[in-house]
């Protein structure tokens, strides 16, 4: 796993993280963002 997917894991399936620094593909990018906030939200909403 590398740092960004470690960083974006979620914990105890309670707290969730985004941001562009979670995103693998599009760091540092608005892109990024969204990208991983729509990942967050799938991941919490299971």
């Amino acid at each position: 796993m590398g740092a960004r997917e470690e960083l974006a894991a979620p914990l105890d399936d309670t707290v969730f993280f985004a941001g562009e620094a979670t995103d693998s593909e599009e760091a540092g990018t608005v892109a990024g963002a969204l990208r991983s906030g729509m990942r967050a939200a799938r991941e919490a909403l299971g």
